[in-house]
């Protein structure tokens, strides 16, 4: 996936440090610049996923449909990915990221359950544009029964919310 021609700088540093006696790692992007406000206007381009994964780089997405209906379907999955990344997100911006709750080893960490072996719990984040001047919060939760995020992603792409139950169970004990 290529970076945008405004981001083609950025570069992300890990520092440890000691916040509020806990041991961190910050990370830390810079390089980075802001897209260019004809694109932030333009709504066409904001429904757009232009700094995504392609369809070309997705062979396991629909494989025994036609190509044209995979790609009108690759289009539906995701669509708006510009408008999160850059007019939403942060992917344009040179920020740091600290982790105020979970692995404080793993500052770009989504989603607990990605790792190997998998993890439950909370992991959360702090973002600090560099200057001071705005901070956003990430929140996400990895349970047995349950995923759920919100907030910017450490990444920079606003996460939006997911709420995923992954058993029946979790449905009755909802319904109770």
């Amino acid at each position: 996936m290529p970076l945008a021609p405004w981001c083609a700088g950025e570069l992300w540093t890990y520092t440890t440090e000691v916040r509020n006696g806990i041991q961190k790692v910050i990370a830390r992007v810079t390089g980075r610049e802001r897209c260019p406000k004809a694109l932030l206007d333009d709504a066409q381009w904001l429904v757009r996923n232009d700094y995504e994964q392609t369809l070309d780089e997705a062979p396991w997405f629909e494989p025994d449909k036609l190509l044209d209906v995979r790609q009108r379907d690759w289009n539906l999955r995701n669509p708006f990915q510009n408008a999160r990344m850059f007019k939403v997100g942060w992917a344009d911006r040179n920020y740091e990221v600290e982790v105020t709750q979970g692995r404080y080893d793993l500052p770009l960490l989504i989603q607990r359950d990605d790792l190997m072996p998998p993890e439950y719990g909370w992991q959360k984040a702090t973002l600090t544009m560099l200057d001071g001047s705005e901070r956003e919060h990430w929140t996400s939760f990895s349970g047995p029964n349950l995923t759920y995020y919100t907030g910017i992603q450490p990444n920079g792409f606003c996460g939006g919310v997911k709420f995923v139950p992954r058993t029946w169970e979790f449905w009755r004990w909802f319904k109770t």
